[in-house]
């Protein structure tokens, strides 16, 4: 018989004294059913007994959404701006997706963790040891949903949200204060007890991942760089108040120029960092566009963020404006800057005329991204298999992709949430006024890339929204980027019979243009359970503790 013994190195001890146990893991709550949206045939109603879906293998972590992402596509029913825009091949798009739930875009805390998730999935992501408590935020593949409580994800479309201190300490110790008598970490109704702090961090992250991955892809596939002369058109919308702020302040991408609603050419200037901004509703549009190009020379590159095969967006012909030549009077040329600015004459002869867009041999891209089927079409084959089948190499139409994303969603993180080296900047008298200007600009760039929230709506309280200070357009002359001919005093009537209240509210926005920026919903304030129900609640974790 052995005696037993004590290593002196760190294998383990073999003693007749039982180990100390080890801490055990937190334990969560988390119920059988939640509420949560169906698309309903084309009427949204609010389930709230839709089953609570299980971990797998291929979506092993299980989260508690508190904000998701409301985008144009959601109100076309993800397949209805692919299809053609015929009654019966709508109405077939709807009925497909009847059951589906809306969302693509979210953001939440992990609350189940599947055993064989780091071991599966290691080489597919950077980050693979995500626990229980992990800030996340990312997208679902198409239809599976975020406009519900809970919501199986693959692990290679998410990303932890960068520590936020301040918010982090201060949600932790809510947490730990108020739960830490059940026994656990998080529950359904947790998010209730998240400061406007915390809440602000998850609203902002739930805006990021559809706009964010748009803008990053589309560029570094077309190769945007810092020597780049890009028009984003539709530059205060969802995509474009994003992309142009990734663009000048990611990619440092010498000249943005922005296309957008006259209310809006301010914000899109000084907040969102655009070099100029031009008001497609101005008589002299095309005229400040020519300007623009004899000066700075023609574009590298347009990105369109309304286009798509709707009458009314094809009414403005911005492709084949874009695509065309302008004369330059006299011999001028784009190089000579100093020359003084003259109108376009008529003349369109090609010794005197000046290009928009830049050839595609000289690296010219007009890039969509909407447009009719068989672009979509195309987009897919290239997606997939890297075939283009754009007979146009100056013109085609972007489609974003979700599976392995991960690293992109990093990438965004770091630009949403940067940290400020320095907030102070010195100068002295003896500085000229250029060395000053330098200075003072070293210290304000790299400046961070955030959506903005131009609409939160509370999932739980149709009538509590909070609103921008941004007064939504209720002209009805808004043919363009970023406004239809729907103004604020048909909400009413848009709303009716068209399902839940929330989403409805949210879809109509959507689709008559009238937000700047993004809109989101805000699932982190529950109504109260009753005192049964808690009861109930609590003495079932409380046993589950126990075990």
């Amino acid at each position: 018989m052995t005696t037993p013994t004590t290593s002196n190195t760190n294998h383990e001890t073999t003693s007749s004294t039982p180990p100390s146990p080890s801490p055990s893991p937190p334990t969560i709550h988390i119920p059988k059913h939640m509420t949560g949206i169906l698309y309903n045939q084309g009427t949204p109603k609010r389930v709230h007994n839709l089953a609570v879906p299980q971990v797998t293998k291929q979506y092993p972590i299980l989260v508690r959404i508190h904000a998701a992402g409301v985008n144009p596509v959601d109100a076309k029913y993800v397949l209805g701006d692919k299809l053609p825009d015929w009654s019966w091949v709508q109405a077939g798009a709807h009925w497909l997706t009847r059951t589906c739930i809306p969302g693509f875009d979210f953001s939440g805390v992990v609350c189940q963790v599947h055993p064989e998730c780091p071991s599966l999935f290691m080489s597919r992501t950077t980050s693979s040891d995500y626990q229980v408590g992990d800030w996340v935020f990312g997208t679902v593949p198409p239809l599976v949903g975020t406009f519900c409580e809970y919501q199986r994800v693959p692990l290679d479309q998410i990303c932890k949200i960068p520590p936020q201190p301040q918010q982090q300490q201060e949600t932790e110790h809510e947490l730990d204060s108020s739960l830490s008598s059940l026994g656990v970490l998080l529950s359904t109704r947790s998010a209730a007890t998240l400061s406007p702090n915390a809440q602000r961090v998850f609203v902002t992250a739930a805006a990021l991942p559809l706009v964010g991955l748009t803008a990053l892809q589309c560029m570094a596939q077309n190769q945007v760089n810092q020597d780049s002369h890009l028009l984003v058109i539709g530059a205060s919308g969802g995509t474009g108040h994003f992309a142009v702020q990734y663009a000048k302040h990611v990619l440092q991408v010498k000249r943005v120029v922005g296309l957008c609603r006259g209310d809006n050419v301010p914000w899109v200037t000084h907040e969102l960092g655009a070099d100029h901004a031009v008001d497609y509703r101005s008589v002299s549009w095309q005229q400040d566009i020519y300007t623009q190009v004899q000066t700075y020379g023609p574009f590298t590159h347009v990105l369109d963020t309304v286009t798509s095969a709707k009458a009314l967006d094809k009414t403005m012909s911005y492709e084949s404006f874009f695509r065309g030549r302008i004369p330059t009077p006299n011999g001028t040329t784009a190089e000579n800057k100093d020359a003084e600015t003259v109108p376009p004459s008529t003349s369109s002869s090609p010794s005197s005329s000046l290009p928009l867009l830049l050839p595609a041999k000289e690296g010219g891209r007009y890039l969509k991204l909407g447009g009719d089927t068989s672009s979509w079409l195309a987009a897919g084959v290239k997606r997939v298999c890297g075939l283009n089948l754009f007979w146009s190499r100056q013109s085609e139409l972007f489609w974003i992709r979700f599976p392995h994303s991960s690293h992109e969603l990093q990438q965004l993180a770091q630009a949403c949430w940067k940290k400020k080296k320095n907030t102070t900047t010195t100068t002295d008298e003896s500085m000229t006024n250029e060395a000053a200007a330098a200075a003072v600009a070293a210290v304000a760039a790299p400046r961070a890339a955030k959506p903005y929230i131009a609409e939160e709506l509370d999932f739980y309280q149709p009538e509590k929204t909070t609103t921008s200070t941004h007064d939504r357009n209720k002209n009805n002359n808004n043919n363009g980027p970023d406004a239809t001919t729907n103004t604020d005093d048909n909400d009413e009537m848009d709303n009716k019979d068209k399902g839940d209240p929330v989403i409805a509210k949210a879809f109509s926005l959507l689709l008559g243009r009238r937000t700047k920026g993004k809109i989101v919903l805000n699932l982190m304030n529950p109504p109260p359970l009753s005192s049964s129900t808690d009861n109930a609640s609590a003495t079932a974790t409380a046993a589950e503790t126990e075990k």
